[in-house]
């Protein structure tokens, strides 16, 4: 693992700390993309070989990975770093609770972007994973969301089998709501439902630019797909019944590039409000 790295804590910035702050942001991103955002975000202006410096010594620290010719944060370094931070945040925060910002909303949001569906259903998944080994005490053993389109069960049944498999096996209660009415969300229902997620589908086949989210324990995800993006997606499930013979055409929806913004934070208060928001709707079924 490298090492423990904070670019906010440093207060003269280099390039490798802001290169950090930009692959937390949005990736995969290439050399001439980071120096391009360097001089465009934070009014840095380098040359492509300080760029190509620092990345590679941040490669060599095991911060980030090299994909094809594009880097990202490595997952391994984000999932230690989080474990570091989240056990230093229950030490100084469990006895006053939850710090708030303005208006009660949480102080530590994090926000991300990925550039294809694919990337953001594999940090995710290993999101959810590192929860479940790392559950703090005093967490409810409940994950509970809801999406317009369960889009990842048609492209990663196996690894999401696996999710649902583990938090089945380690008692996790699981719900999960479907808000649009098309036969491929029944699939998935259905799937879950063997699972062990209790899952139902809403009588609604309306277009919406809404949002998806996921509480599990005192974590909250939102996500947010550009409207272009989720109209595709609306687009496949209202025209097609089954996936197989359709694959290749989804196929496309998932490879293509987009910007898709993950926020997720820790706050136990939020987190009881939204689950009980929507364990209410299991209530009323």
């Amino acid at each position: 693992m490298g090492k423990l790295f904070n670019p906010l804590a440093t207060k003269n910035k280099g390039v490798k700390e802001l290169s950090v702050l930009l692959l937390s942001r949005e990736f995969p991103l290439q050399l001439i993309e980071i120096k391009k955002k360097l001089k465009q975000e934070f009014s840095v202006e380098v040359s492509f070989q300080a760029v190509k410096k620092a990345v590679n010594a941040l490669e060599e620290e095991g911060i980030i990975k090299k994909e094809g010719k594009a880097f990202s944060l490595d997952r391994k370094w984000i999932s230690e770093s989080k474990k570091f931070f989240d056990k230093l945040t229950s030490r100084n925060v469990s006895k006053i609770g939850t710090r708030r910002g303005i208006l009660g909303e949480p102080e530590n949001i994090n926000t991300m972007f990925f550039s294809d569906l694919y990337s953001l259903d594999n940090f995710w998944a290993d999101l959810m994973f590192d929860w479940l080994n790392n559950i703090q005490k005093g967490e409810e053993k409940i994950s509970a969301g809801q999406c317009p389109f369960g889009w990842w069960v048609l492209i990663n049944f196996a690894s999401d089998t696996k999710l649902h498999n583990a938090y089945k096996q380690n008692s996790v209660k699981q719900f999960q709501i479907f808000t649009k009415d098309f036969p491929l969300n029944h699939f998935a229902a259905k799937n879950y439902e063997e699972m062990g997620v209790k899952s139902i589908v809403l009588k609604n086949k309306i277009f919406e630019n809404e949002k998806e989210f996921l509480v599990y324990g005192d974590n909250v995800v939102e996500i947010e797909y550009p409207k272009k993006t989720l109209k595709k997606i609306f687009d496949f499930y209202s025209k097609h019944h089954s996936f197989d013979r359709h694959a290749k055409k989804f196929q496309r929806i998932v490879e293509e590039k987009t910007k898709i913004k993950f926020t997720f934070f820790k706050d136990r208060f939020i987190a009881e409000k939204l689950r009980e928001g929507i364990l209410q709707k299991f209530r009323k079924k």
